[in-house]
């Protein structure tokens, strides 16, 4: 007779709410783990195109001082840029917009998982482009302007910004085998 085997069934990971994620982020900051949560949420928000409650925790470890005003502004920069996928299902212009784009695609023989790169698109697809972004940038504006972040909301490219940089650097620092700062 063999012997029993036991196994174990896969740990099943519970979702991930706005304030399980802000009292272990608060802790975590710039260790794997602290990456984990933050793909995990960028995840979230891209499925469900609702940043807000995302944003309001991290505003409230902020101004509790748990985490650092880089990190914030990195966080929550990085939520926003998660919401246009959703937003071109709810936002009625950014909707059309997308249907015209993949209408030029479909009509040149692409497949709706190809596209052209930046500047070799036909000029109408160029175009449409253009406006998408445009739609997308006022609609994110939106979002940073209804939670004060006003900063925020006047950036299409926070890559410049040293407080975003900071962030960065800071939520990442185990992948280049810094110490997390305890500083927050």
């Amino acid at each position: 007779m063999s012997p029993r085997r036991r196994f174990r069934a896969p740990r099943r990971i519970a979702p991930l709410d706005p304030e399980t994620f802000a009292r272990r982020i608060a802790t975590k900051v710039g260790t794997e783990y602290g990456t984990e949560l933050h793909r995990r949420v960028l995840d979230i928000v891209m499925r469900t195109g609702d940043a807000d409650p995302w944003i309001r925790a991290v505003q409230r470890l902020r101004e509790s001082g748990a985490i650092s005003a880089a990190v914030a502004r990195f966080l929550i920069f990085q939520f926003v840029e998660m919401t246009p996928s959703v937003l071109m299902e709810t936002d009625p212009e950014l909707a059309d917009i997308s249907a015209q784009i993949d209408a030029i695609r479909r009509a040149h023989g692409l497949a709706d998982d190809e596209d052209w790169y930046v500047d070799e698109g036909p000029p109408e697809w160029q175009a449409l482009q253009q406006q998408w972004n445009e739609r997308t940038d006022v609609l994110m504006s939106e979002i940073f302007q209804r939670h004060g972040e006003h900063e925020l909301a006047s950036m299409n490219d926070p890559s410049g910004d040293p407080l975003f940089e900071a962030g960065r650097a800071e939520m990442f620092a185990w992948e280049h085998g810094e110490e997390p700062d305890d500083r927050h």
